[in-house]
């Protein structure tokens, strides 16, 4: 892990970091930033899938339902149909991914309201605030209603009995995932990473911008601003992902020295502060008015 400046953004302080990537591919995490215990033992599985049958940029989900109403800008996109070997950069000698999709927009205060019953303040503004261990939980909460307990990523205990609740999150218990689950999640960072720059390689405009979607910032991210915008106020990246970076940072499932990883930048930073290759680290309970999270899925 190569550290480099310090950002302190609106009262929240993290590293700034390039090549912060775990690239251990899927992997079975527990989070012992409060005291969690050990992961679960089952061998990480970094073989190729079978093909999807999807591919790179089409629509898995053009809408969350939930109890028969559907809800704005919850859109899923495939970012991998296959098995995916990046090379080069934070990728290092070459990074298997396997099939995923990721959400076009950041959770918004509608879809989280919907799911957990509280109430949204502005519909489309996405939702802030939010700790890992309550985004993780709200993954399982939107998976229990849309898929199915059964598909549930996230539990408590190692051997992957009980699902990883609300309540659990309020106690700051320990999130153990079963990588074999196709329900709602938090990206891996390196899923995180390919996919902001485009989940295609050979567009090197896209691949090596210095931001998610381009290289003019104002175009493609809500940075040096007072207060966080509409998801999706700017231009989405080649696979159609919008606020990559800026708006909020986002969480990712990894574990790194600290704490846990937040990627992509926020609405208080400056241009510099939301370039691609930043990332930061916070502890698990951390709640921020800049930091949220975006949905995944495997395929």
């Amino acid at each position: 892990m190569k550290k480099s400046k310090k950002l302190v953004l609106a009262g929240l302080s993290l590293l700034a970091i390039t090549g912060l990537l775990a690239l251990a591919g899927c992997k079975h995490e527990v989070d012992t930033s409060s005291g969690g215990g050990q992961p679960a033992t089952q061998p990480e599985n970094n073989s190729p899938q079978q093909p999807t049958g999807y591919k790179r940029g089409e629509t898995l989900l053009e809408t969350v339902d939930i109890g028969g109403k559907k809800y704005d800008k919850t859109k899923m996109v495939v970012a991998a149909g296959a098995a995916t070997t990046a090379t080069g950069g934070v990728f290092g000698g070459g990074v298997t991914l396997q099939p995923f999709a990721l959400g076009a927009y950041e959770v918004t205060q509608e879809l989280y309201a919907a799911v957990t019953g509280g109430e949204a303040t502005q519909k489309d503004l996405p939702q802030s605030s939010v700790s890992w261990h309550q985004a993780v939980a709200f993954c399982n909460l939107l998976t229990e209603k849309t898929l199915g307990t059964a598909a549930a990523v996230y539990y408590s205990d190692a051997e992957y009995k009980a699902a990883y609740t609300m309540a659990d999150a309020a106690e700051g218990k320990a999130a153990y995932r079963d990588s074999s689950r196709k329900g709602y999640r938090l990206p891996d960072e390196s899923e995180w990473e390919f996919a902001a720059r485009g989940g295609n390689q050979a567009d090197s405009a896209s691949w090596d911008s210095r931001y998610s979607g381009g290289t003019e910032a104002a175009a493609v991210m809500v940075f040096g601003a007072e207060a966080v915008a509409p998801v999706g106020s700017k231009a989405a990246n080649s696979l159609g992902l919008h606020d990559m970076s800026g708006n909020l940072f986002k969480w990712c499932g990894d574990e790194a020295e600290g704490g846990r990883v937040l990627r992509g930048g926020s609405y208080a930073g400056d241009v510099e502060d939301n370039l691609l290759e930043y990332g930061g680290v916070a502890g698990a309970s951390y709640k921020h008015s800049t930091a949220g999270f975006r949905l995944c899925r495997s395929l």
